[in-house]
């Protein structure tokens, strides 16, 4: 039997943080492998140079680069599938995945089924994974903290449903955190992301009963994200930038101890149903989630309340959940699932799904159906 004030930590991830620090990207993969898969998105990295300069900076080290770029930005489970037996099939020693959130789970997902040859579905109902082949994660935004979970989310297009795959072994062994690879991220989504990497930190404390290491990690996060959110979003300096990437990275070690809360079982739903911008959803859910949890976490309510105010320089005096909504009525976006173009009349399936997501469960108070369809209304 554990005590009530007993804890526990585990984080496998090297995270190697620097301005730049893509440039050792070369280096560290021989150490682990000599051929390598790049996993990313279907248009943004080639665009931008981003791909191609990651190519290069590989080869020239001497390691064999095969590129995957079909990953949508809800990553579909045969996306994950086919990029897993392309992985198998070319026999990589390494799954690098560059880019938001989607890119970085598919690489876990994509390494899974590479290493053991079983459908992605089966994967994901596997109890105990193998060790995988070598991950390494490279962000190019800051927010959702894949880069040091063993989290990874995929959509299930017939069923119109989001489910996580969940491992030890699917951590990244290496978190390449560059601020300046989020240089070109546009407002919104730097603004989303952002938004994201609060919630994670946010969640990660109204959680658990006691954890010093989850709460180290969660309040510096939102210290950073309260502080730097809204100037990276509107003037995108270097400081701010630095600002961010260190509070997603922070916010994501704090989850993956922890997990998450209410915000993300429904925001869950939604991207399931709606294919809509996880960031986003989360973010506006945020405030009535907290609002919602704050009776039975009074003192860590007020603790988050205190943090934004602090970070953000706000005047004393605000709850959670108004803190929260100052903070992100400042943002240059439009607020509200509405504004997603969800409507009340749209929300039964996700009412009914969300119940089921494991977040859902994870949360500090026992939900409801009728709690979630408040949620949803009030968030409208």
């Amino acid at each position: 039997m554990i005590e009530k004030n007993c804890w526990q930590s585990y984080m496998p991830t090297r995270v190697i943080y620097a301005n730049g620090a893509v440039n050792v990207l070369g280096g560290e993969v021989l150490k682990i492998g000599k051929s390598v898969l790049l996993v990313t998105g279907r248009t943004s990295m080639r665009k931008l140079g981003i791909t191609e300069r990651v190519c290069t900076i590989l080869e020239k080290a001497g390691v064999k680069v095969n590129v995957y770029e079909k990953i949508e930005s809800n990553p579909r489970l045969e996306t994950v599938e086919e990029g897993g037996f392309y992985a198998r099939d070319l026999n990589v020693d390494v799954i690098i995945g560059l880019g938001g959130g989607s890119a970085m789970d598919s690489a876990k997902g994509i390494s899974a089924v590479a290493t053991t040859g079983k459908k992605i579905e089966e994967v994901m109902q596997e109890p105990n994974l193998p060790i995988l082949k070598p991950i390494v994660a490279i962000p190019t935004t800051s927010g959702t903290g894949s880069e040091v979970t063993h989290i990874s989310v995929f959509t299930d297009v017939k069923k119109m449903r989001k489910s996580a795959l969940r491992s030890t072994n699917t951590f990244p062994q290496i978190a390449l955190v560059d601020p300046e690879l989020t240089y070109p991220l546009s407002p919104y989504f730097t603004a989303v992301t952002g938004m994201d990497a609060l919630t994670h930190a946010i969640e990660a404390i109204l959680i658990h009963d006691f954890n010093p290491v989850v709460d180290a990690w969660a309040e510096k996060a939102i210290l950073l994200a309260s502080k730097y959110l809204v100037s990276a979003t509107t003037i995108g300096d270097a400081e701010s930038r630095a600002g961010m990437a260190q509070a997603s990275v922070l916010a994501g070690m704090a989850i993956s101890q922890v997990g998450t809360g209410l915000a993300h079982g429904i925001g869950m739903s939604l991207g399931g149903v709606f294919d809509i911008d996880h960031g986003a959803a989360v973010g506006f859910l945020l405030p009535k989630v907290l609002e919602f949890n704050s009776p039975i976490r009074e003192q860590k309510s007020r603790l988050i309340a205190n943090l934004i105010s602090e970070g953000a320089n706000f005047s004393s005096g605000y709850s959670a959940d108004e803190a929260v909504k100052q903070l992100f009525n400042t943002l240059p976006i439009q607020r509200g699932l509405n504004s997603l173009g969800i409507k009340e009349d749209q929300l039964e399936m996700v009412v009914g799904d969300a119940l089921t997501q494991g977040a859902t469960k994870n949360n500090p108070r026992m939900v409801s159906r009728e709690d979630i369809w408040s949620v949803l209304k009030c968030s409208l």
